[in-house]
């Protein structure tokens, strides 16, 4: 039962963020926002971005390099969180989406895949 919670735990989270985030950000990448942080070089960290929310979702989704995979989302979200919250000052209500996937994803890099994955031992 253990591993049925994290395979779905696992799973739809990662395609939605794949579906509704990550696949829109090709087309539309969002350079205006990383250069708001600060960051050097935000095309670069646009495509880090993208790249996350894409081929490591999708990682996260099969069960491949699953901790890896989620420490690059973790860091990725919290990217994310500090800009809405610090950057544009919405508050943490707004931020909820946010937020859970940052929980989300912190939590798989101690959890791990699970039985159900390509990483299973």
């Amino acid at each position: 039962m253990r591993d049925i919670g994290i395979l779905l735990i696992r799973a739809i989270p990662s395609f939605m963020l794949l579906v509704y985030h990550g696949l829109p950000k090709i087309q539309n990448p969002h350079y205006k926002a990383v250069k708001m942080i600060g960051l050097p070089f935000p095309e670069l960290f646009t495509w880090a971005s993208v790249l996350s929310e894409t081929l490591f979702a999708v990682f996260i989704i099969v069960g491949l390099f699953t901790r890896v995979s989620a420490i690059i989302l973790t860091i990725n979200f919290i990217f994310v969180v500090y800009f809405k919250l610090f950057v544009l000052g919405e508050t943490i209500k707004e931020n909820e989406m946010e937020i859970l996937y940052l929980i989300l994803y912190t939590s798989l890099i101690f959890l791990g895949a699970g039985k159900f994955s390509i990483d299973r031992k």
